[in-house]
């Protein structure tokens, strides 16, 4: 059961540098005044602070383990954040898709700018009124194995790919994210920028 309590927010690295670091800190000062932890993103990842990861399925070396992670969720309610937005362009799926491209199993992941605007038979002026978080263009240039380039929406930076939440490939991504989070004592799951998923033509898209 859930505990109706504070919860204390913080990332791997804050109090003292490792997800033992954090536990130790919990047992030792604040431990009767809380009842949960909400943990920043602690998996590997290439830039933002951890919101542009590589994967949910693994922790940063550098702050420790699942066994860690594990041990926090024995004593608290624990709090995990899936980026649902955005993985990172250093990840294992975005790198497959540069070798591969339309080929890969997760090119569906990656939002192109032309299936976005032959699915709403719009152009590229259609994406005028988007709210963006930074004054840049919502996409991104990358090249892949074979020369050619591709135009990849990129709400926050061009080192976080936008998902496809509309593609089933992305779907399954986030539901085995959700199930390996639960699995590892993730009792409560924050949505990043979940409110940047949906896009639509000639609308803010928040």
């Amino acid at each position: 059961m859930l505990r109706n309590q504070v919860q204390l927010i913080t990332y791997a690295d804050s109090l003292g540098g490792t997800l033992r670091d954090v536990s130790t800190f919990l047992e030792q000062y604040i431990k009767t005044a809380i009842g949960g932890v909400h943990l920043l993103p602690f998996y590997p990842s290439s830039a933002d602070r951890g919101f542009a990861p590589l994967t949910h399925l693994e922790v940063e070396p550098a702050f420790g383990s699942w066994d860690d992670v594990r041990m926090l969720a024995e004593k608290y309610d624990l709090v995990a954040d899936l980026t649902v937005n955005h993985l990172s362009c250093e990840s294992a799926f975005f790198q497959d898709f540069l070798e591969k491209g339309s080929a890969s199993t997760f090119a569906p992941l990656f939002l192109e700018v032309e299936t976005f605007l032959d699915r709403h038979e719009a152009e590229l002026a259609a994406m005028d009124s988007v709210y963006r978080p930074r004054p840049t263009l919502p996409y991104s240039t990358y090249k892949l194995w074979d020369g050619t380039t591709r135009q990849l929406w990129t709400t926050f930076t061009n080192q976080q790919i936008d998902l496809d939440v509309e593609s089933e490939v992305t779907r399954q991504l986030m539901l085995t994210f959700v199930t390996h989070l639960m699995s590892q004592g993730v009792n409560l799951i924050r949505l990043d920028a979940v409110g940047y998923t949906v896009k639509r033509p000639w609308t803010s898209s928040f």
